[in-house]
């Protein structure tokens, strides 16, 4: 095979690469380009059902007697509170116990771990 065969194969074969890649480079675009669009397509749709759901969780937070007077904040909604005022609103319990005798002690508790040693 002589010089001029071989380089003019060589370089059409290089030619149809090329030229696939460039196709490749154009399809892989478009995917991206229709991945984003169906990707804000849902963030919007997600925004509306967020924002639908935080206003119906507004809705829903009443005060005990029924009202709702003042607009609830982030933390009343979600602020970590000790158990014995984790449901305020719901409790049926009656009125608390007023002027009640101390009970017995308890029982003592354990030894504690010797401390450290002073300054001399």
């Amino acid at each position: 095979m002589s010089v001029k065969v071989f380089v003019g194969l060589a370089t059409a074969c290089s030619v149809f690469v090329i030229i696939m890649s460039l196709v490749a480079v154009c399809i892989i675009y478009n995917d991206i380009n229709t991945l984003y669009d169906d990707v804000m397509d849902e963030m919007g749709e997600f925004k509306t059902v967020a924002d639908d759901t935080w206003q119906r969780i507004l809705l829903l937070h009443m005060h005990p007697s029924g009202s709702t007077d003042t607009t609830p904040t982030f933390s009343s909604l979600f602020a970590r509170f000790k158990r014995q005022f984790q449901f305020p609103e719901r409790c049926n319990c009656g009125p608390s116990a007023e002027g009640c005798p101390r009970g017995p002690p308890g029982p003592r508790g354990e030894m504690g771990e010797k401390g450290t040693d002073g300054w001399k």
